[in-house]
């Protein structure tokens, strides 16, 4: 499934309502004509949450870019990430920076959610 978003770029479903996922819970991921894109869109009952994924072990601001170009576009972004490969954590304006090893800190509080609504 495509879900274009006109004049800005489009949403491609790479899987929907897995049991490993959740109920209400799909992954895409976004990419513009210009070819920025952020890895992994989450959603659970249609709210989105962002994931960029880099291998740098370094953080910098600049990796993020496109989450906050992703936010402005779509503003009912619940959350966005930054997972990479460096160790430390942090919160800057606008998102959460984890190592890869606290990864499934994201998925976490969605998988609570879909357990008190089944």
């Amino acid at each position: 499934m495509v879900d274009e978003q006109p004049g800005h770029g489009r949403f491609i479903l790479i899987g929907s309502n897995q049991p490993a996922l959740g109920a209400g819970v799909s992954l895409s991921f976004y990419r513009d004509s210009s070819g920025r894109e952020v890895d992994v869109i989450l959603e659970q009952n249609r709210v989105p949450h962002a994931i960029e994924i880099k291998a740098s072990r370094t953080f910098s601001p600049d990796l993020a870019r496109t989450l906050g170009e992703f936010a402005k576009l779509v503003p009912d972004t619940a959350a966005a990430h930054l997972i990479y490969g460096g160790s430390d954590r942090a919160n800057p304006t606008g998102y959460r920076v984890l190592p890869f090893s606290a990864a499934a800190e994201i998925v976490a509080p969605l998988n609570r959610a879909a357990d008190q609504t089944e």
